[in-house]
C-alpha cells in the first residue's frame, strides 16, 4: 500500500507547505540530526545541575501542581513498577525543567560559565544586549537575565527540533519585506531576542562551552 502513496502523500501537503520543495524538507532534518547532540547533551546536563541542588526526592515530595501532574504521568507509565529518582528526572522535559529553575532563583554562575561575555548580536544583528526601562533609558541585560533568555532559546529549538519543524525558516515583517527575523525568539522586558538558522550551531556549541568546555571533544565538534 505504502509503495502506491506519493512522497506528498507519506510526508503530508500540509508539512511540505512549510517548505519551498521536498529537497528542503529533507535538508532540515539532516540539520536537525546534526544538532540533536547538542540539543540532547545541554537538556541532560542542565537537568543534573538542578538537580544537584534540590533536596532528595524533590520531585515526588514537589509543592507544585504541574511537577504533581508529572509524577503522576510518569507513575501511570511505568504501572506498578517501583520508580527511582533517576527515573522521574529523566521523565521531565527541558521546558518543565527550565519552568522549575525559574522559579527556583538559582543563580546563573551554577549553570553557565562567562556568561557575561555572551553577545546576543552574534545570533541576529537584530539582536540587543538592553532593553528600554518606562522611562526610555538603556539597560544592559544582567547575566540572571541572559540565563533566562539562554534557556528559553534553548527549549524553543529544543521543542522545533523534537517535533521536526522548519529550522531552516525565518519570519517576514509584512509592513518591511526586505527584514527577515529569525522564528526561534524568546522575549524579556519587552525585547525580542532570536537566533537565525545558521547561528542554531553557533548558539549551542557556545552554550556547551559555557557548560563545560570539555564537553565538544565527545561530540566531535
Amino acid at each position: 500500500m505504502a509503495n502506491n502513496l506519493s512522497l506528498k502523500d507519506l510526508i503530508s501537503a500540509k508539512r511540505l507547505s512549510c517548505y519551498k520543495n521536498i529537497n528542503e524538507h529533507f535538508d532540515n532534518l539532516i540539520f536537525i540530526s546534526k544538532i540533536t547532540p547538542k540539543i540532547a547533551t545541554i537538556e541532560i546536563c542542565v537537568r543534573n545541575i538542578f538537580d544537584m541542588y534540590q533536596p532528595k526526592d524533590w520531585i515526588i515530595n514537589s509543592q507544585d501542581n504541574e511537577i504533581l501532574k508529572q509524577v503522576q504521568i510518569i507513575q501511570h507509565r511505568y504501572g506498578n513498577d517501583s520508580i527511582n529518582h533517576e527515573q522521574y528526572l529523566s521523565n521531565l522535559t527541558l521546558g518543565q525543567v527550565v519552568y522549575l529553575i525559574k522559579q527556583s532563583g538559582l543563580n546563573h554562575s551554577v549553570f553557565f560559565d562567562n556568561i557575561d561575555n555572551i553577545d546576543f548580536k552574534k545570533y541576529c544583528s537584530l539582536n540587543i544586549n538592553y532593553y528600554k526601562n518606562i522611562k526610555g533609558e538603556k539597560i544592559k541585560l544582567s547575566n540572571q537575565q541572559k540565563m533566562k533568555i539562554i534557556l528559553s532559546l534553548l527549549v524553543d529549538i529544543r521543542n522545533r527540533s523534537y517535533h521536526w519543524e522548519n529550522m531552516l525558516k525565518t519570519k517576514i515583517n509584512n509592513n518591511n519585506p526586505d527584514k527577515v527575523f529569525p522564528r526561534i525568539s524568546t522575549n524579556i522586558k519587552n525585547t525580542t531576542i532570536g537566533i537565525m538558522p545558521d547561528k542554531i550551531n553557533v548558539f549551542l556549541d557556545d552554550v556547551l562551552d559555557m557548560i563545560n568546555v570539555d564537553i565538544k571533544q565527545f561530540l566531535n565538534i
